[in-house]
């Protein structure tokens, strides 16, 4: 078998000896698979003896280059790291562009989960079918504490209005909040927190409880509260009221026309009385017209 010619690495160039060249003294210990390492230049001399000691420290300057290398080549790749981080971190505020994109919220409508706030006064705007108005809410100029109102959970009834609790909770309430006022306090006239219906009126006691204008032969012009008008006799009259009063204790006002004629009034119970009419000579005389009008406390 030939026998294999040492191969030498010079400067990064691989060449083998020349044909005939040996090499005589090769001082270059554990040199693997008959290759010498040589960092720079290959000293030859006459009779082709390699300087062996200079070739281990070249072969040493070689190896310290190559842990500066890889010193360099691990740097490289700390770098190569720190820009993958930073390309995982451009990545992730990607991510991020992308995620608050998705979560606004589209014009065209959908769901919000979370508190909206309208600074400054601005309104919140409910437009009418063609967008040309809208009618809008807003807050107060100046507000001193949070509020939060919370609407009933279901519709009120015709009429119902929404009403608070003071303390943000909203319900539905009967329009007015009045209640009327009972006979007992129509007749005191003395509270202004109860209302006075039309038939509640009738007990208080600066009302007229029954009025009417007639003539002496029963025919009524106007009245309230009355029944009827009876002629009973020359200058009498007999009213009867259509709602009695408490007790015959009431009260009857009387004017005639002409006025020449003076009137009287006796009562008869709590729903009658009768008129008393007389000329100047005082004696009974009828009355083309008779005015009543009656106070008291109705039952």
């Amino acid at each position: 078998m030939a026998s294999r010619k040492p191969l030498v690495i010079v400067s990064g160039l691989f060449s083998e000896l020349p044909a005939g060249d040996s090499l005589s003294t090769v001082e270059l210990a554990a040199a693997p698979s008959g290759i010498i390492y040589v960092g720079a230049k290959l000293g030859i001399d006459g009779s082709a003896q390699i300087s062996g000691n200079a070739g281990i420290s070249a072969a040493v300057t070689a190896q310290a280059s190559g842990n500066a290398a890889l010193v360099v080549g691990t740097t490289a790749l700390a770098s190569g790291n720190a820009a993958q981080s930073t390309a995982n971190t451009a990545l992730a505020s990607g991510n991020a562009g992308i995620s608050s994109a998705i979560l606004k919220l589209p014009l065209s409508g959908g769901t919000l989960t979370g508190d909206l706030t309208l600074n400054a006064q601005s309104d919140l705007r409910f437009a009418d079918g063609d967008s040309s108005n809208y009618i809008a809410i807003q807050a107060p100029s100046t507000v001193s504490s949070n509020l939060t109102l919370t609407l009933p959970a279901s519709d009120g009834t015709n009429g119902q209005v929404l009403s608070t609790n003071g303390s943000g909770t909203l319900s539905w309430a009967t329009a007015g909040g009045l209640s009327a006022a009972t006979q007992v306090e129509m007749e005191a006239a003395t509270s202004n927190t109860v209302a006075a219906t039309p038939l509640q009126t009738n007990f208080h006691p600066g009302v007229a409880k029954a009025w009417l204008k007639c003539d002496q032969n029963g025919n009524i012009s106007v009245s309230h509260n009355i029944t009827s008008i009876t002629d009973t006799g020359t200058g009498v009259v007999t009213v009867t009221i259509a709602t009695d009063f408490s007790t015959a204790n009431y009260v009857v006002t009387a004017t005639v026309a002409p006025q020449a004629l003076t009137i009287g009034v006796s009562i008869t119970n709590s729903g009658v009385f009768a008129t008393d009419c007389r000329n100047s000579g005082g004696s009974p005389s009828d009355s083309s017209t008779y005015f009543f009008t009656c106070f008291g406390d109705q039952a």
